[in-house]
């Protein structure tokens, strides 16, 4: 056993891995609001687009 294994606290795995599970959780919260924010966005983008065409012929000569 190396001296720093030694010198570590009972509860040292304990507590990292209580600190490895927090940072994971935090992480994955993080993922989803920004999932959220993007299928948001995407979603304003296209009713944009739909409201803007409905409006005007606008893009109409894009594709032709």
């Amino acid at each position: 056993m190396s001296q720093i294994e030694r010198e570590l606290p009972n509860d040292y795995s304990d507590a990292l891995a209580t600190l490895k599970t927090l940072i994971h959780d935090a992480q994955h919260r993080a993922q989803r609001v920004v999932n959220t924010a993007m299928v948001e966005l995407y979603w304003n983008i296209g009713r944009t687009i739909l409201d803007r065409q409905a409006e005007h012929p606008w893009g109409s000569k894009v594709l032709d």
